[in-house]
């Protein structure tokens, strides 16, 4: 076998080169950052005109994770509080009895956001590439 023939035949067989994590990017982890914020402005995350990420989605998770909340007994009323809450239009309690809901952390929403989003890291890696490729 000829010294082509092998240098060939190794580079056939060599393990195909592994593709990095988008996640490991910092301009992708700060374009989930602000599409975290868009969500809890109450925004649709969209690529293009393709929404990946809609505030009804967004809330149905949260209202879902709340229950899970309420149904492990660490929710202490404070999701009927502040349903009452918001209907007597008390923002002030609503905002203690929102954070109660979840133990007290205040970024299970921005958690859960990230959650939802983290999925799409590639084809947000792939807009900021366009949007770099244009600006060129």
């Amino acid at each position: 076998m000829t010294t082509l023939q092998t240098a060939q035949r190794a580079y056939d067989n060599q393990a195909p080169a592994e593709t990095p994590d988008p996640l490991d990017c910092p301009q992708v982890v700060s374009r989930i950052d602000s599409y975290c914020d868009a969500l809890l402005g109450q925004r649709d995350i969209k690529l293009g005109n393709v929404p990946i990420v809609t505030v009804v989605d967004f809330a149905e998770r949260i209202a879902a994770s709340a229950v899970s909340c309420r149904d492990c007994g660490l929710d202490e009323g404070n999701l009927g509080r502040l349903i009452l809450s918001a209907l007597d239009f008390e923002p002030s309690h609503a905002h203690g009895y929102a954070v109660g809901i979840f133990a007290g952390e205040k970024d299970h929403c921005r958690d859960i956001a990230r959650e939802m989003l983290e999925p799409f890291a590639q084809q947000i890696l792939d807009q900021i590439n366009e949007e770099n490729a244009d600006e060129e």
